[in-house]
């Protein structure tokens, strides 16, 4: 079975996520998300690499389309410097309240956790930084007993 993606690129998928969000429950004159098309370039081609890594990295459509790409893109969104300089912990706060001023469930927001996690292993890949497997990360402890 073949998959025939729906928009020509990531970033009219995401223009497409922004114009058809829900957004009744925003407060007036909230501060929302850019669209791509006011993003510096490389953001945008970042947000495409970030597609086809999530295409390679096996992950669901579903999921895709409803956490991963939409993540991504508000932090990008919020965040309109060229990716370089974006901090991968603080660029998410912006993207968790107006998450919240959205009022999605809780559920939804432990799924923007997931989500804004696989983005910044993308990111860490992006910018060479190693990360090791969760497996491997608390060894270190158990070594000691083996050093004199």
């Amino acid at each position: 079975m073949s998959f025939t993606p729906k928009y020509e690129s990531a970033a009219a998928w995401y223009t497409a996520i922004l114009k058809n969000s829900r957004k009744s429950k925003l407060p007036p004159n909230y501060p929302q998300p850019q669209p791509p098309a006011a993003w510096p370039e490389e953001n945008v081609a970042l947000l495409e690499r970030y597609l086809l890594w999530l295409y390679a990295d096996n992950a669901s459509l579903v999921s895709i389309q409803n956490f991963y790409l939409p993540i991504a893109g508000h932090i990008l969104g919020y965040h309109l410097q060229p990716h370089p300089t974006l901090d991968l912990e603080e660029g998410f706060q912006p993207v968790l309240d107006y998450l919240q001023a959205k009022q999605v469930s809780q559920r939804w927001l432990d799924m923007a956790h997931r989500a804004h996690n696989r983005f910044r292993r993308f990111m860490h890949q992006e910018r060479g930084l190693a990360q090791l497997p969760d497996t491997l990360q608390d060894l270190s402890p158990r070594l000691k007993r083996y050093q004199d």
